[in-house]
């Protein structure tokens, strides 16, 4: 585009000069004719006249076949740079896909379908590259985020917020989207855009002290079930063990890790403890 610009600016140019040389060429005739002696209607005007309009018009060809050689060979090159590099890309994003489908274990039709939706990721800047929007769409496939029946629209949608998640909060992709499908298997959340939505409100309360919570999520979900949590919730525990002085989400989660252990185990202990709560063990 760049060249063609330059190109077109050139061919303008030298059309520009070309119509200045015309004009003096045409005021040259005229004057010719002038110091001749003749009438400005006379036939050695009419003479002078024909022969500068064919020296202005020798050099307006001669001006523009050279700007139309340039532009051509600017218009060549920019478009077999084109031609290369889309020849490159197609090559690249023909392996990504193959190994995209390795790693999903998917049929033809399957890999197809998720080339096409990594295109899309990557046409709308959702990420940098093509290679990013298939990672993106192999990370939230093997998490088991999307539904087995999801449109490309949906898993689209679901890729979308994981990698701004994980690009918005410098967190490992896959981390994230095994914390999100951690939540769901567990049942902490009904779907994956409400899963990314807590993970998002949990990081903008906590700060930077809370970006381990994907790992936390990872490790702690089943504790957090067998609370009787959701995912609002443990996010809202950990929130207040940090503001209370804890170093990490993974501290707070441990906590309640230890006391569920306690718990389960029952005995006078732990009933004497929940008496002097008000409640019965």
């Amino acid at each position: 585009e760049s060249q063609l610009r330059r190109a077109g600016s050139t061919m303008s140019g030298d059309a520009d000069r070309a119509g200045r040389a015309a004009g003096r060429a045409l005021g040259e005739g005229v004057a010719d004719g002038a110091r001749q002696g003749v009438s400005p209607l006379g036939e050695g005007l009419s003479q002078e006249g024909e022969r500068a309009a064919d020296r202005a018009g020798a050099a307006i060809r001669e001006h523009l076949m050279g700007s139309l050689k340039v532009g051509m060979a600017a218009v060549g090159v920019a478009a077999g740079a084109i031609l290369a590099k889309g020849f490159g890309d197609a090559l690249e994003q023909g392996q990504i896909r193959g190994r995209l489908a390795a790693q999903l274990g998917a049929t033809p039709a399957e890999a197809k379908r998720y080339g096409e939706i990594a295109g899309a990721l990557y046409s709308k800047a959702v990420t940098d590259d093509f290679q990013s929007a298939a990672d993106v769409i192999s990370a939230i496939m093997r998490a088991g985020i999307a539904p087995p029946d999801a449109t490309n629209a949906q898993i689209e949608s679901i890729a979308t917020k994981v990698s701004d998640l994980s690009n918005t909060f410098e967190l490992d992709l896959g981390q994230t989207a095994n914390a999100v499908g951690q939540i769901l298997k567990t049942g902490l959340a009904k779907n994956g855009t409400e899963a990314v939505d807590i993970l998002t409100a949990g990081l903008q309360r906590m700060g930077p002290r809370a970006d381990d919570i994907a790992d936390t999520f990872n490790e702690y979900s089943t504790i957090f079930r067998n609370l009787g949590l959701d995912a609002t919730t443990a996010t809202g525990l950990l929130s207040q063990g940090l503001q209370a002085g804890a170093r990490d989400t993974d501290v707070v989660a441990d906590s309640l890790k230890e006391f569920l252990l306690i718990v389960q185990g029952g005995g006078d202990q732990v009933n004497d403890a929940f008496k002097k709560i008000g409640l019965s063990g």
